[in-house]
This record gives C-alpha cells, structure tokens and sequence, in this order.
C-alpha cells in the first residue's frame, strides 16, 4: 500500500503508516549531504529484538517521491533514512491525523546557523550538545532558516603550545622540541633552525617522519586537526661559560612556549636571563645582605675580627643552616661579653655558670664550622634558585606569547667552585686557631674556676701565764 510522499520541496510530512499493519514510525532521519535516488529501511524485528525472521518490512521506491511497504504483519516500528535538498528554508509540518505521536529532532552540523520559528522547543539540548526537539500537535509547523556563515579570514594554522628542553654535555647539547598545532586544511609548514643543528629524529602523533633538514629549513606536513611534532635536535656544543639555547623561528604568532634547561651536575651556576617568568637565583640578594651585615660587626670593638673578615665568614656560612650560622655569630659575641663582663660576676655559682655555657657554646660552635667546611668542600653550590618550578639543577621558563624565546646562562665548572671554598676553608682554620687564642685568653679573666670556700675554724684562746 502506497504511503504519502516525506519529500516535497521544503515541506516534509511524516509519512501515514496503516494501522492495520501494526508500525508504528518512531524516527525519521534527514542528512544535509545532498539528494540520493533511493530510501534506506532496516530491519525493523532486528531493531526490536523480535526473533529473527518474525517481520520483514520492505520498502519500495515510488517515481513519485513515494514509498510503499510491503506486508509485514509483526514488524512494531520502522526507521526511515533518507537525505534532502540543500536549501535555505525547512518547513516541518504535523499531519493532520492524530493516529501516532511525532516527535522532530534537529542535529545540525557545526558550520551551519539554524533560526528557529513556529512551534516552541521542548527540549535544546542532548548529551551536552545542542539538539533541539519538537512534539507537535497535529498540524503544527516549525519553519527552520538555514544559513552557512562566512568564513573570517586568518590563518589556517594556529601553534597552541612549543617546548623545547635542553641538556648540554661536555662536547655535544641533546634538544627536544615539542610543537602543538592546529590546523583547518592540511598542507605543509616550515620551521627554521639554527646552524649546526642537526635532525636525529622526527614524529607527528607518535609516528616516526622521514623529515629532512636543508639549509636551515625544516618542512613540517600538516594534516587538518590537532597534531603533535616532536623533533629530536643535536647541537655540536657543549656546556661553556657563555652558553644560549638555540635561536628557533617557528614562523607562527606563539603562545604558551617554555624552555626547560638541565643543568649539567659538574658546574656552578653563576647567572642567567630569559623570559620574565622563569627562575632566579637568591643567592645574591642574600650575600649582599650578609656583606653589609659583617660590614657592621666589623665596625663593633667587641671582636677582634675586622670587617672584610666577618664578611668572609658570613659569606661561607650561606651554604649551612641559618642556625648555624646564629651559634657561631652568637659564640663571637659570648666570648666577647666574657671578656668584658665575666670578672664582674662575684658570685661563684653564676660565675660558673657562666664558665659552664661559654665551654658547651665553644663546642657547638665548633661543631657547626666543620659542618660548614664539610658541605662546602664536598657538596654542591647552594644558589637557592627558586621560581617557575626551578631548582639548581632543572631551570624553567615560560613566555606567554611572541617569537620564541632563548635563555642565556653563565657558569664555571664545578671545579673552580672547590677551589674558592678550599680557600676559605684554609683561612677559616688558620682564623679559627686566632679567635681560639683570643677566646681562651677571654675565658681565663677573673678566673677559670671559682672554688668554694673552706671555712676557718674558730680561733682558740691563748692560755694566760701567771
């Protein structure tokens, strides 16, 4: 029996489905990839999970526009799909018998602009998308205005994220650069590296590129979408006293681009720039500090120790613990406030007392100066660099958005490092016997030890002589 006509120009009408047959329409699909001469049907009993076989509805293509279903008395539902015209207005129209429930849905692609008359929305949205949804009642209609925006013109690739991470050696740098693009086509980018730099190896989302390096161009190929380029980088230089990392034009307005610097273990990092979020080393800040703090206990009569070796003495104690640091300074001062006060004290047990602290004082502070020389002759520079994620060792940087940037580093190998603190560690001892000098003559004023004394005994009378 032949059905109305679902394809009419911009009117579309659900089809009426006899009801002596038993089907019921639930769904109509309409796909916007043009005009096919033919209509897709299912099985509907397989779609129902009716035993196999039980129904089988067949559809037959009419020359008007039509369909016709063969008997199928067990089939309950059936699904149609079928494509439309592309065309700037959709016209959705209930059927004026009320033998079935429809019920509309619009999937409408990305590039399209939908506006919306007639009857109202039940539902906008399914699974976090946008799908508009209609349950007519019959004869009601909903006008869809289809528009497709112009494109805005821009680029067709966008760079999302670049990070390249250095590990210079002695002799040769390992470098890897990661590249976060995007594209709306596909075609093919080039990218400029510095000379002497040498292409180990190449991969786009995983899977190794045969890419070739010439004359300082890199071309990379571009697929539409999300891709990732990793390149494997090799550079005929080690770690030096000057060392930047290399100049890299991507030749596209970058964002979100990092340097990531291992630093080698044998050298001593002295200083270096970049971009303005990244490291920085507090250790400078913090002898300074400690140079005018020394300058100012030096200008103190108390000690005998001048300025510029009070400076010295601060500045090696930047490498052990501040408390430390205090026990030392603080046992200067004691002997010094011994040598001045102590003979005062007339009291034997606080005098004593005195004699008692100044000696476990001397021995603490002893303890933590050959700490001191300890970690600054075997352990590594402590240039508290702090910031971004960095530490000594691991330098990190981050640059918001513009050309790539570079970092430039200054450092010594560490072995002039152990030949700065094995100096001071030479005039730390020879210093150490001089204030161990001065403080045993500090800690002999007024006396070593006050004894107790032993009461006399009473005088005895002198017997009279008659």
């Amino acid at each position: 029996m032949e059905l109305p006509s679902i394809l009419s120009g911009d009117l579309i009408k659900l089809p009426a489905i006899l009801a002596d047959l038993g089907v019921r329409p639930v769904e109509v699909r309409h796909h916007e990839a043009g005009q096919f001469p033919a209509l897709v049907a299912r099985d509907a009993c397989a779609i129902m999970d009716n035993p196999i076989g039980t129904g089988v509805l067949e559809v037959t293509w009419l020359p008007n526009d039509g369909f016709s279903l063969e008997d199928a008395p067990q089939a309950s539902e059936a699904v149609f799909e079928s494509t439309l015209k592309i065309a700037p207005t959709l016209k959705l129209a209930a059927a004026a018998q009320s033998d079935w429930v429809e019920t509309w849905k619009l999937d409408g692609g990305s590039q399209w602009h939908f506006e919306l008359a007639g009857v109202p929305v039940v539902h906008r949205q399914s699974e976090g998308r946008h799908l508009p949804q209609w349950q007519p009642w019959p004869g009601e209609e909903v006008t869809i205005t289809v528009t497709k925006p112009e494109a805005v013109p821009g680029s067709w690739l966008t760079l999302e994220q670049a990070t390249l991470k250095v590990t210079p050696g002695d002799r040769v740098t390992e470098a890897r650069l990661t590249l976060g693009l995007r594209a709306s086509r596909g075609g093919e980018h080039s990218i400029e590296l510095p000379e002497g730099v040498v292409l180990q190896s190449a991969a786009i989302n995983g899977r190794s590129e045969p890419l070739k390096l010439e004359n300082g161009k890199l071309m990379l190929p571009v697929v539409p979408g999300a891709q990732q380029v990793d390149l494997l980088l090799r550079l005929a230089r080690g770690m030096e006293l000057h060392y930047s990392t290399p100049q890299i034009k991507l030749n596209l307005p970058g964002v979100n681009q990092r340097i990531q610097f291992d630093l080698p273990r044998e050298r001593w990092l002295l200083w270096f720039t970049g971009p303005r979020l990244g490291p920085a080393i507090l250790l400078w800040g913090i002898a300074l500090v400690l140079a005018l703090v020394g300058y100012a206990l030096g200008r103190v009569s108390a000690t005998p120790l001048r300025p510029w070796q009070w400076i010295l003495l601060l500045l090696g104690l930047t490498q052990t613990s501040m408390l430390g640091g205090l026990v030392i300074v603080g046992w200067l001062f004691a002997l010094a406030a011994r040598e001045r006060f102590g003979a005062q004290l007339s009291a034997r047990r606080s005098f004593n007392a005195m004699q008692i602290g100044i000696a476990l004082l001397t021995l603490l502070a002893l303890v933590f100066l050959i700490a001191a020389v300890k970690s600054t002759l075997l352990g590594a520079p402590h240039m508290n660099v702090v910031g971004n994620g960095s530490s000594e060792l691991d330098l990190n940087w981050y640059q918001d958005r513009g050309d790539f940037p570079t970092a430039t580093l200054i450092s010594l190998p560490l072995l002039a490092w152990r030949g700065v603190t094995l100096a001071w560690a030479l005039w730390l001892a020879w210093s150490v016997i001089a204030w161990l000098r001065w403080g045993w003559q500090a800690f002999n004023v007024g006396g070593l030890w006050h004894k107790a004394e032993k009461p006399q005994p009473p005088a005895q009378p002198s017997p009279e002589v008659t």
